[in-house]
């Protein structure tokens, strides 16, 4: 028995403008579709305090963060 494989999309990045094109996309060869909840203000309030964290992180190596 095979698995199918499954393509995760995230709701940001022009979801709302593209995500329909992707998911036709990713059906058309197979996989299956998981397209992430919808943004709650703790999650922005998380991902803010993340980001800040590795701008300070990468400010510290010369602007190299990879």
């Amino acid at each position: 028995m095979t698995q199918k494989v499954r393509v995760g999309l995230p709701r940001g990045l022009l979801y709302h403008e593209y995500g329909r094109a992707w998911e036709k996309f990713f059906e058309g060869l197979g996989a299956a579709v998981i397209v992430s909840g919808e943004t709650t203000k703790k999650m922005l309030d998380t991902g803010g305090r993340q980001d800040w964290r590795l701008l300070l992180i990468c400010s510290g190596t010369g602007g190299r963060c990879d």
